[in-house]
């Protein structure tokens, strides 16, 4: 091998070991340095219940899904483009 070639190797395994010892100092750091999520009160709304069991069923028997009206179609205008050739 000649001694370009054996230069570029051996840089080649100094960067690849650096590389190796950042990533290693970046997951440490990680590690020591994680932060606690922080604790948030929160109030939870139900939401009212739209049919009850426990009423008689004449109540909510009847309750039925309303189709929606079909809406009338958008015209969509292209542009019209001329041809220049």
């Amino acid at each position: 091998m000649s001694k370009d070639c054996k230069m570029v190797s051996e840089l080649c395994e100094k960067v690849s070991k650096i590389m190796t010892v950042v990533k290693e100092l970046r997951a440490e750091h990680r590690r020591e340095f994680v932060q606690k999520p922080e604790e948030i009160e929160m109030d939870v709304f139900w939401r009212q219940t739209f049919v009850r069991f426990t009423e008689p069923a004449e109540k909510w028997s009847n309750i039925r899904h309303r189709p929606a009206p079909a809406t009338t179609p958008i015209d969509i205008v292209y542009p019209l483009r001329e041809q220049d050739w």
